[in-house]
């Protein structure tokens, strides 16, 4: 979409006579601008997505385990989850 709106601009300079290596340049480095913004989000959203197993809490019930028990279980079902 972007280098059709250039060629477009392009056309209208050149029917008018402009510096068309300056345009050309000032429109480079928007477009550059722009595509690091999109790839600053889709890094972030990976990165939110990639980090959300770690934040999710779970209810595990241990019943009537010993203490020690429960903790080697809860340890047991943590390990499962994070593979």
């Amino acid at each position: 979409m972007l280098n059709r709106i250039e060629n477009t601009i392009l056309e209208e300079l050149k029917e008018k006579d402009l510096n068309v290596v300056d345009i050309l340049c000032d429109l480079t480095a928007k477009h550059r601008k722009v595509k690091i913004d999109e790839l600053i989000e889709e890094c972030d959203i990976i990165y939110r997505l990639s980090r959300t197993p770690e934040r999710r809490v779970f209810y595990i019930d241990t019943g009537r385990l010993p203490t020690h028990r429960a903790m080697a279980y809860l340890e047991r079902i943590k390990n499962e989850i994070r593979q």
